[in-house]
């Protein structure tokens, strides 16, 4: 998760990072409990856009 952040400039929308990690066989519970473990902050967008996950570089 922190190689497809830093990948992506540091952060990415929540729902394409889990869609790649179910792509890669990555559970979405498994990769919420990594994200809190990581430091990876969360923010919500606008209504209806989600959110994103963020990782200091």
């Amino acid at each position: 998760m922190r190689d497809y952040l830093i990948q992506h400039g540091g952060s990415g929308k929540a729902a394409e990072i889990i869609k790649a990690a179910r792509a890669d066989g990555i559970a979405e519970a498994t990769l919420k409990r990594a994200r809190k473990r990581a430091g990876i902050d969360t923010t919500r967008q606008g209504f209806g856009q989600g959110s994103v996950w963020s990782l200091d570089l």
